[in-house]
């Protein structure tokens, strides 16, 4: 007689919903950013890694988001809206529609927020 262990089968690996306090405050009380282009870009990581549930060292600022990283358009509303919330800005939809790329959301933010 055989001894069968039963193993469950296990669920797929689920996209974490990111818990991302204001890691960097949007602006200061003078108006001007707090922060640099290399701090966004870490933030951005940090946002995208927890969604698409990223190892450290996995993320690429040329990846494409839907097809690496396997964003849907849900996945999309909900990092913009992150980030709307964490910097207290307003992406219009014609801003994030059009992104294809991870660094493309550093380059709007940049853009967005950094003092030039």
């Amino acid at each position: 007689m055989q001894n069968q262990v039963n193993v469950a089968p296990q669920a797929p690996k689920a996209k974490k919903t990111p818990s991302i306090e204001a890691t960097l405050p949007a602006i200061s009380l003078f108006g001007e950013s707090r922060y640099s282009k290399e701090e966004l870009a870490l933030y951005v990581e940090e946002v995208i890694g927890e969604m698409a549930n990223l190892n450290p060292g996995e993320f690429n600022p040329v990846a494409r988001l839907k097809e690496d990283y396997g964003f849907d358009s849900l996945d999309m509303i909900e990092m913009v809206m992150i980030i709307e919330k964490d910097h207290k800005l307003h992406l219009a939809d014609k801003e994030w529609q059009s992104m294809v790329r991870a660094g493309e959301i550093v380059e709007l933010l940049s853009a967005k927020l950094l003092d030039d």
